[in-house]
């Protein structure tokens, strides 16, 4: 015997009778635009009506309840006080009685040892597992321990992922690598302001570039230094390069936004002075003439001024 089919008017199909019909009170397409509209309104205010019914009932109840409490005439266990309303458990009559009652004696530690024994088994077990896993690793480091790059003495399993085994072997393994991949002395980089050059002569900021327009414009003959001098800092030489060479007064010119030392400033200087040479240094206030004058003549404020630079 063939299985009937039924067929709704939006294309659906059911096998059975009774899912067809409670399709066909919910499809839109069957019942139409209208009556669609009329029985969704419906079942809104007939459900809106269950939920206020239930609502009623429930705070009617609570009312009968709380009623039924206070007429027991409970009192609070630390002022006394009969109760008119119930407040939290019903134990206190307010936060202030909740929060300044006596604990019995011996609570604090019973709950110190339900605190101790609150651990599970298996976080137990986890716990052992981890521990014996960093076990077996340490035991397994040990048998190929690396050692310190600098000194060849054995690194501790935890400073595994270290390549020097102490401070002074790290400051010796640093000089080395800056020697190796030529670090330090005269860059033609810095790591702020706005760099770039002008007429071919380099510059490391917007200070640098308004002295250097302005020496240029005024026929002022200029150039990148290039040139070092040895100094002594915490009893190590260092190397000072100042920004730029007057080539007609023979005088370096260093540029700075402020001193972050004095002491290390005149040491700076007194290298260039005992090489029979002057230098002068120009701060932020002494470098406003040149801002000026980049603002006069093209027009350009600080922040816009590193439009100057070759293109």
């Amino acid at each position: 015997m063939e299985e009937k089919i039924y067929t709704c008017e939006c294309g659906r199909t059911f096998n059975k009778p009774n899912n067809f019909n409670g399709h066909k009170s919910h499809c839109q397409i069957h019942l139409g635009k209208d009556r669609y509209k009329e029985i969704t309104i419906n079942r809104e205010i007939g459900c809106k009506k269950a939920g206020q019914k239930t609502i009623d009932r429930y705070i009617s109840t609570k009312i009968i309840q709380n009623n039924l409490w206070i007429s027991e005439q409970h009192t609070c266990e630390r002022c006394g006080k009969v109760m008119t309303e119930k407040f939290g458990s019903g134990r206190f009559c307010s936060r202030a009685c909740a929060n300044s009652h006596k604990q019995p004696t011996g609570q604090n530690e019973s709950r110190r040892n339900k605190l101790k024994n609150s651990r599970s088994e298996k976080t137990k077990a986890y716990f052992e597992r981890r521990k014996k896993s960093s076990l077996q690793k340490e035991i397994l480091y040990y048998q190929t321990p690396k050692v310190c790059s600098i000194c060849g003495k054995v690194l501790n399993f935890n400073q595994k992922n270290r390549k020097t085994c102490s401070p002074n072997c790290r400051s010796i393994f640093c000089q080395q690598n800056a020697k190796k991949n030529n670090l330090g002395g005269l860059q033609n980089i810095t790591s702020w302001g706005k760099r770039g050059e002008y007429k071919g002569i380099h510059c490391d900021s917007r200070f640098e570039l308004a002295f250097l327009v302005y020496c240029l414009d005024k026929g002022i003959k200029i150039e990148r230094n290039n040139a070092s001098f040895i100094y002594t800092w915490k009893n190590k030489t260092h190397k000072y390069y100042p920004d730029f060479l007057l080539v007609d007064e023979h005088k370096y010119v260093e540029l700075r936004g402020y001193d972050a030392d004095k002491a290390l400033t005149s040491q700076k200087l007194n290298s260039v002075i005992e090489a029979g040479y002057t230098i002068e240094i120009l701060y932020e206030n002494d470098l406003k003439i040149y801002f000026k004058y980049i603002k006069d003549t093209y027009g350009l404020s600080y922040n816009k001024m590193q439009e100057l630079y070759d293109k």
